[in-house]
């Protein structure tokens, strides 16, 4: 009796009825999918065994990502397994099936449809086309429907920079493998800014060194907090949040007055002067600039 606690739980292995001509019992299949963790949408291949997830891989053949995956997109595969997930529907936090609440949403819809009344479809980001299609021809049959994407570290504030800069609402992509000289402002691009799967690969092809290649990348990076990116960089210069705005202004304004432009500021600002940055955070500026210069085309400002 005190030996019962040691046995081997006992296991029943259940046959196909109908085995899937695809499935055979222990060998994996692998899908090709988007990663979700961020806005990025890197490639992956999904290992699949039993009709379990069990392991993502980068995809090779994604033109972004190219294989590479962070710790991020790796450790979601955990959250398919957790013990605390909802494992049915509900309405106010009462059980349902998925009949019950496919009715009501149904019911919900046609009657808002008839008043006309105002539908809001929330998501996070949406990187397939198709699958922004299917919400877009959803949202058409109501007379006040609007897609609202949210994400819990948004990057909305970037794409409605470029659409006021460039006219195009879209995050960019940087192509650190062209660039001689890189100059960034708290953007942590090997760690969490944007796309670091993608960053990070450019970047190591522009700081290899090789018998074709004789130059590398040179990396600037201004920051207040130590990160990732700051800790790969040639020259690390420290400025507070609150200094960014005015070391940026006045790197522009540098930079065009080196380079002959008419005006590298932004509009209504003729000449800047800064007021909260100390010496030496001037002095590195202007340093900068002196570089951004020099290596006018194959330089980037992130």
């Amino acid at each position: 009796i005190a030996l019962t606690s040691c046995t081997a739980p006992e296991q029943k292995i259940i046959p196909y009825l109908k085995q899937p001509p695809e499935l055979t019992p222990g060998v994996a299949n692998w899908y090709a999918s988007t990663c979700g963790g961020c806005s990025a949408g890197c490639g992956t291949l999904v290992k699949v065994r039993d009709g379990r997830p069990i392991k993502l891989e980068g995809n090779p053949e994604h033109p972004l990502s190219k294989g590479g995956l962070c710790p991020v997109s790796h450790s979601l595969i955990f959250g398919l397994y957790d013990s605390e997930r909802l494992q049915q529907p509900a309405i106010k936090g009462s059980p349902a099936t998925w009949k019950e609440i496919d009715e009501k949403i149904v019911q919900q819809l046609n009657a808002v449809k008839a008043s006309g009344g105002k539908v809001r479809f929330l998501s996070n980001t949406i990187n397939g086309p198709t699958s922004q299609a299917t919400i877009n021809a959803f949202l058409s049959q109501f007379k006040d429907a609007k897609h609202v994407v949210y994400e819990p570290i948004s990057t909305s504030a970037i794409r409605l920079a470029h659409a006021r800069t460039y006219g195009v609402e879209a995050l960019p992509y940087y192509k650190f493998e062209k660039a001689k000289l890189a100059v960034s402002f708290g953007a942590d691009f090997l760690g969490t800014w944007i796309s670091p799967t993608a960053f990070t690969r450019g970047y190591s092809q522009a700081r290899e060194v090789n018998a074709v290649k004789h130059e590398m990348l040179r990396h600037i990076q201004f920051e207040s907090c130590f990160s990732l990116t700051g800790a790969n960089a040639d020259k690390r210069g420290k400025i507070a949040p609150a200094e960014e705005g005015e070391a940026l202004l006045y790197l522009a304004g540098l930079v065009a007055d080196k380079s002959g432009a008419v005006n590298g500021l932004p509009e209504g600002i003729t000449s800047y002067q800064p007021n909260k940055l100390s010496e030496p955070s001037k002095a590195a500026i202007e340093k900068c600039a002196e570089e951004l210069v020099r290596e006018k085309g194959s330089s980037l400002v992130l």
